[in-house]
């Protein structure tokens, strides 16, 4: 009876340890769960930002080649007429050798690039002071 005795004593202490382990196996594998949930969400969002970015580069990239086609268009001034008038005049309005003033005007045509508010071309003067090697503009 006794042998009995220890062995049913010796079950319950096995059998505490065995639970004991069993429910720490048990909060283990439910925070690896939540980890693993945790993980599979953050992975799940980084893929939907990875896809919206790429998105968005190419985007980014089909806006930069069509505005460098534009800048390449816009990078050429068609020129409709340009009248050119020259006079070697002094501060007094003589004529003056040293100093040279060229009137010139430009008519240009307007590009698909420009704003339509003025019409479909545009006049520009400006005058060049030619006084030995230097160039002046003036409006």
């Amino acid at each position: 009876a006794q042998q009995y005795l220890a062995e049913i004593n010796q079950l319950r202490e096995e059998n505490e340890l065995l639970t004991a382990n069993n429910s720490q196996l048990a909060e283990e594998k439910q925070v690896l769960e939540t980890s693993l949930m945790e993980t599979q969400q953050t992975a799940e969002m980084l893929s939907t930002e990875k896809s919206e970015l790429q998105n968005k580069a190419q985007e980014l990239e089909q806006t930069t080649q069509r505005l460098s086609e534009k800048v390449n268009v816009a990078s050429v001034v068609k020129v409709n007429s340009i009248e050119v008038t020259g006079l070697k005049v002094r501060d007094n309005g003589k004529t003056n050798k040293k100093r040279t003033l060229i009137n010139c005007k430009f008519v240009l045509i307007q590009l698909a690039t420009m704003s339509p508010i003025l019409g479909t071309s545009y006049s520009l003067s400006a005058s060049l002071i030619l006084m030995g090697s230097r160039l002046q503009l003036r409006p």
